[in-house]
């Protein structure tokens, strides 16, 4: 039987959802059983952080909501703190996708998660970052 792997994406764009949930499917199928959460949230993927499910977090950091966002640069704000929280509290690999990113926000966003991808991300990128994270989850 397959180890299951869960990858929870963070993102409320329902096309890129799909495909990130495809390729990674696609990446780590072969050896494993992947399952994909996936939610615009960031209330939600913080409980699911806390609850200790999920093994990878892929997070579009413009893409996620929250209730006490007001602005743009609020959601990104809160975007950083949910990438810290779920690697430095609940020690999960991340991988942050980011666009329209400038200092001291871009600087910031590049510090906490195991990998940095500017979008639009290239699709090599993204899968050596899948495989880096599934290397931190199995040790």
């Amino acid at each position: 039987m397959k180890r299951q792997v869960e990858i929870v994406i963070g993102n409320f764009d329902d096309s890129l959802t799909d495909l990130i949930a495809e390729l990674a499917k696609d990446v780590i199928g072969g050896e494993y059983e992947p399952i994909v959460k996936a939610t615009g949230s960031g209330d939600q993927l913080l409980e699911i952080a806390k609850s200790g499910s999920g093994d990878i977090f892929i997070l579009i950091l413009n893409n996620i909501q929250f209730q006490a966002s007001r602005s743009f640069e609020e959601r990104l704000e809160n975007s950083l703190k949910l990438v810290n929280e779920i690697k430095t509290i609940h020690g999960k690999p991340v991988i942050s996708l980011s666009s329209f990113l400038e200092e001291p926000l871009a600087t910031r966003a590049k510090m906490d998660p195991d990998f940095f991808l500017a979008l639009p991300f290239k699709l090599p990128d993204l899968v050596k970052a899948i495989y880096g994270c599934l290397g931190d989850i199995l040790l």
